[in-house]
């Protein structure tokens, strides 16, 4: 018997005492392998080829790889060097799996040969730094520009602060205000005036301001005449009927209506007077 049938013998039986230990059979003694015989069996299941290229999976004869899901968990080959089958494979799964290994076994696989790397590029010679730019001189200032002078407030600006004197003040209702000097010009904000309006206006609420400014001063003299003496609330009654009787209210002096503050005047300053000679009397 030559040396290759011998090997297939031995896988043979090799493949039976598997068989018999996954079916639960006694496994019985087999022949010692010759040691010519061992050596080839030592061949199989290496890692490198005849050639001399390591492949990294293992084939069968028929260059199919071994699959768990139809191949012995062994791993073993039949005597043919073919994968062995798990028992009670279906015939179906099987031919499915064996088609779609043996198309893959079918394609041809391409090696890549690593490239030569090239020759480093030789660096090129550095570069020399230009001399540094010189600073240019600094520029002089020039002349400040003097403050432009604010021009004078127009007569509009000028009405609009008198109205806020009459508010703020002496109290004056800023409607009356609308009514007494506005209205009759058939505007009814100070925006609204034209140029010649303005003056006007500016004109009547500087009189208003004045005429309450001299009314003011009267009420503040004949209060400070009788200080220290008991004619103190006497006066201050006699100024709020004062009010009362042109048109005001609660003493307040803004509250007069502009056409009534002159008589007030004229009537609180005689009466100012007589209650100097009686104090002096």
């Amino acid at each position: 018997m030559g040396l290759m049938e011998q090997l297939l013998e031995a896988i043979g039986k090799l493949n039976a005492r598997l068989d018999a230990q996954e079916n639960g059979q006694p496994i019985k003694p087999v022949a010692t392998v010759g040691e010519s015989d061992e050596r080839m069996m030592q061949g199989t299941g290496t890692d490198e080829s005849p050639t001399g290229v390591l492949t990294t999976v293992e084939l069968d004869k028929n260059g199919i790889p071994w699959d768990e899901r139809i191949h012995a968990g062994t791993k073993r080959k039949n005597a043919d060097g073919s994968w062995s089958l798990k028992k009670g494979v279906d015939k179906d799964l099987y031919a499915e799996i064996m088609a779609e290994l043996t198309a893959a076994a079918s394609e041809p696989v391409v090696e890549t040969a690593p490239q030569k790397p090239g020759a480093p590029t030789k660096p090129g010679a550095p570069t020399k730094p230009g001399a540094p730019t010189k600073p240019g001189a600094p520029t002089k200032p020039g002349a400040p520009t003097a403050p432009q002078k604010p021009e004078a407030a127009g007569d509009t600006v000028k009405a609009a602060r008198a109205a806020n004197t009459l508010v703020n003040d002496f109290k004056v209702d800023y409607d009356v205000i609308v009514e007494t000097l506005l209205k009759p010009l058939g505007v009814d904000a100070f925006g609204s005036l034209t140029s010649e309006q303005a003056t006007e206006v500016l004109k009547g609420l500087e009189a208003w301001v004045k005429s309450l400014t001299d009314l003011k001063e009267e009420f503040d003299g004949i209060t400070k005449m009788v200080e220290g003496t008991e004619h103190v609330a006497t006066i201050a009654e006699g100024l709020t009927d004062f009010v009362t009787t042109h048109g005001g209210a609660d003493g307040v002096i803004g509250s007069v209506p502009h056409a009534n503050i002159h008589e007030l005047y004229k009537e609180v300053c005689e009466w100012a007077n007589q209650w100097e000679e009686f104090l002096k009397g």
